[in-house]
């Protein structure tokens, strides 16, 4: 599995990137999963709710749909790394202060960036499939 953060500051384009580049990936046959960093935190649905209601009490806690599931429960970030361990690719959105190999897609300086976006999406693409290809 490779992990890889798109890192940049806020509104320069990190969710953007990776809704290009996932589709890309999963239509060559990869898994692809992506985590992303919630700088303030979320709600498990709206305050006040069962789901957090729940949650609040000291649980963990599922949120079920016909297609989808949603798991809120107290972990490590490893864990939630280990939940994806069968899959190609992590892409992770943000979790610049991580030591985890970087995609830049703005001029800061970051610990570990192995590639800075210019906007060239061929190229980012590129770079991508061949660590996956390694």
């Amino acid at each position: 599995m490779i992990v890889l953060s798109v890192v940049g500051s806020s509104g320069s384009g990190k969710t953007t990137l990776i809704e290009k580049i996932v589709p890309e990936l999963v239509k060559l046959g990869y898994k692809v999963a992506v985590v992303k960093h919630a700088h303030k935190g979320f709600e498990l649905d709206v305050k006040g709710k069962d789901s957090q209601r729940i949650f609040d009490t000291g649980a963990d806690v599922a949120v079920v749909t016909e297609e989808k599931v949603a798991i809120f429960r107290r972990t490590s970030f490893q864990e939630v790394l280990d939940l994806f361990q069968n899959y190609d690719i992590v892409l992770l959105e943000g979790f610049s202060k991580m030591g985890f190999p970087k995609i830049a897609i703005d001029d800061r300086e970051y610990e570990n960036v192995v590639f800075r976006y210019n906007g060239n999406f061929e190229e980012v693409l590129s770079f991508i499939l061949s660590l996956l290809k390694r």
